[in-house]
């Protein structure tokens, strides 16, 4: 199955000599920038081996195959049945993902799941919306390595890893400002009126993993960054961040309500509503694919467990499994790895007693179904 990724990659690759994407102004788009925007998609069209329907599943849910043709073809403003600002606005910000695609090399152990496409169209729609987004779920799940690649992708956006050193707003305040090389921030309201200063007009993102650990005083930092310089903040962490913002006597709504965007990750592997059964996150044809470079052979009930891990909230997710094929691999020769196998590394890894009273017992409490 070919990823919204490989095909983005194979669009940029076979349009590189092109120039695309063209800074739009505010407001409602004229005319002649509509067909600006328009010329450059039908460049992009004319190349060998890329068609509308592969342009329209890069693109996602908004961006049919009829709404990018009824585009590509339109002469006149009228003839566009669909908010055209909308439209065009999405289709350049697709287009300068392309040529930012061809100018950056995405982290080497990046491999594109579903969960990182998920959480790459949040920024990117967040990104679009110059709006607050929202990214939460468990470890294990490729969170960072896939902001990483976001941050290369998307020009001039800023990456910053809380720690505890920078949780608090001064020392996130002083941290971002000796990022952007800024002088004289020294205290929280120098650093703060720098940062406003070199942000404003900006539009650049502002990407915050581990934002689960910020006080909420440097949440709200962040808050009057958004609001003072129309910069995007996208805040990625555990559940916690969640709530954090969501708590409506601590920020009295003015948090939640700046939110655009949520992507809770592990939502589908809990029932839903009117009784919907749970889906798997990772299916078993991703986790071949994942661990495909390997070199690793399993057994049917051998993938079928390395899934059902992979499944399990709160037990570490891909990476527990990234770590069982790499101690099988030093093990297994060219014997495909089964259940059994990957039951004792896990053992050996986490001791008898937690991993029968807890993976084991959640193994078997599991509904979701992977097969």
């Amino acid at each position: 199955m070919t990823t919204t990724h490989e095909i983005i990659e194979r669009i940029a690759k076979a349009s590189r000599r092109l120039r695309m994407g063209q800074r739009l102004p505010d407001g409602p788009l004229p005319w002649d920038v509509v067909q600006r925007v328009q010329a450059d998609f039908r460049r992009v069209l004319d190349q060998p081996g890329i068609s509308l329907t592969d342009v329209a599943e890069a693109m996602g849910e908004g961006f049919s195959r009829g709404t990018l043709s009824r585009f590509k073809n339109m002469i006149r403003p009228d003839d566009s049945t669909v908010d055209l600002d909308r439209v065009v606005r999405g289709i350049n910000q697709f287009l300068e993902t392309l040529a930012r695609r061809r100018q950056v090399a995405l982290p080497d152990t990046f491999v594109e799941t579903e969960v990182a496409r998920r959480i790459l169209l949040v920024i990117a729609k967040t990104i679009e919306l110059s709006a607050i987004g929202l990214i939460y779920g468990d470890a294990g799940r490729g969170k960072t390595l896939t902001l990483k690649a976001a941050a290369a992708i998307h020009t001039g956006a800023i990456l910053i890893r809380v720690t505890q050193s920078t949780r608090t707003p001064s020392s996130l305040a002083k941290h971002l400002a000796q990022l952007l090389q800024l002088r004289g921030a020294e205290t929280l309201l120098k650093a703060e009126s720098k940062l406003i200063e070199k942000l404003s007009r900006t539009g650049r993102p502002l990407l915050i993993d581990e934002a689960h650990q910020l006080k909420p005083e440097a949440l709200e930092l962040l808050r009057d960054l958004h609001d003072e310089c129309g910069v995007p903040v996208i805040l990625v962490g555990t559940v916690k961040i969640n709530e954090a913002v969501a708590d409506s006597d601590l920020f009295c709504g003015q948090f939640s309500s700046r939110v655009a965007i949520r992507y809770d990750i592990t939502e589908c592997l809990r029932s839903g509503d009117g009784g919907r059964d749970p889906q798997p996150l990772h299916t078993i044809e991703e986790i071949k694919r994942l661990y495909a470079s390997d070199k690793i052979r399993f057994t049917a009930d051998g993938l079928t467990m390395i899934t059902k891990l992979a499944n399990l909230p709160g037990f570490g997710g891909l990476r527990l499994c990234s770590k069982i094929v790499q101690v099988a691999a030093t093990i297994t020769g060219d014997d495909p790895v089964d259940a059994r196998l990957v039951m004792q590394i896990i053992r050996s890894l986490h001791g008898r007693t937690h991993t029968i009273s807890q993976i084991e017992r959640a193994i078997d409490r599991s509904d979701v179904l992977v097969a």
